[in-house]
């Protein structure tokens, strides 16, 4: 489905890039006269990217107009020109600011663990799209395996879920194929839960390949990698602090119905469900 420009009203395609905001997107060709309207570079850098994503349509619109009644003098109009000082001072970013240098990184995902923000980089239709998310706002993630099935033995392999691994990243195929052995695997990516209700992932293999095939063994290590900095990310959110919310109930419902489906699967063990059940209803 194709999403709209709320500043010209055009319609963006599948294909072309845009900029996220809280409610809706900015299309290329309207993104030079917002930058200079919020004074940002052009393109947005990283954390003005960020900011941008929180700002509401109209308050983009009403600097719009301003700055079409008040246009710039040359002098003022800006640039993404810095001086070689001021360039140097960029490289050391303050600790609440995005910087992927010294951020973990798989493929396509960035986690800076000193500002607590990710970063991914997905391309799509010839084009990088880069967001920004912060950690708490990432409540947990599903690896996805699918392939032709050959024959089902029985093993101790279980499943991902609200970053809960048993067994580790480096059985993530196993367990999400609940034990089964596959001559074909058509497809490898992964889903990631937001605290909003929204997802985004990352596709890996998307084609039929055997599973012991070079193109098939790297895609399952760059699910690995997804995993293990998600994982190190919900631990840290678990470690942090957190002020308590009226929603409660409904997200211990969200985990019960994540596991509950798990269970339907064949996935975990009726043991497993009714202990992790238990545990979110602190029975």
């Amino acid at each position: 489905m194709s999403k709209q420009c709320v500043i010209c009203d055009k319609k963006i395609k599948l294909w072309e890039s845009s900029y996220q905001i809280e409610n809706g997107n900015i299309c290329n060709d309207c993104m030079p006269d917002v930058s200079m309207a919020l004074e940002f570079s052009n393109p947005p850098k990283i954390m003005e990217s960020l900011k941008l994503s929180k700002m509401n349509s109209e308050d983009i619109k009403s600097k719009l107009s301003y700055l079409k009644e008040n246009p710039l003098k040359d002098e003022e109009i800006i640039t993404d020109e810095i001086s070689e000082k001021e360039s140097d001072e960029l490289d050391e970013q303050p600790d609440d600011v995005f910087d992927v240098n010294r951020a973990a990184s798989a493929d396509g995902l960035y986690a800076d663990f000193t500002s607590k923000i990710v970063m991914t980089q997905l391309k799509f239709a010839f084009k990088t799209t880069e967001k920004l998310y912060y950690f708490k706002d990432i409540t947990g993630y599903k690896p996805i395996v699918e392939g032709h099935e050959v024959k089902k033995h029985h093993g101790i392999a279980r499943a991902a879920t609200g970053g809960i691994l048993f067994g580790g990243a480096g059985a993530i195929v196993g367990a999400m194929t609940g034990g089964k052995q596959y001559d074909v695997i058509t497809k490898i990516a992964i889903t990631v839960y937001l605290s909003s209700g929204e997802t985004f992932g990352a596709t890996f293999l998307s084609e039929e390949k055997k599973p012991d095939s070079w193109i098939a063994r790297g895609a399952q290590q760059q699910l690995d990698s997804w995993c293990n900095i998600l994982d190190r990310i919900i631990s840290d959110n678990q470690s942090q602090p957190t002020q308590q919310v009226n929603n409660t109930e409904a997200s211990s419902a969200d985990e019960i119905r994540k596991y509950k489906e798990l269970f339907d699967d064949g996935i975990i063990s009726q043991e497993e469900f009714d202990k992790k059940k238990s545990e979110l209803l602190n029975l």
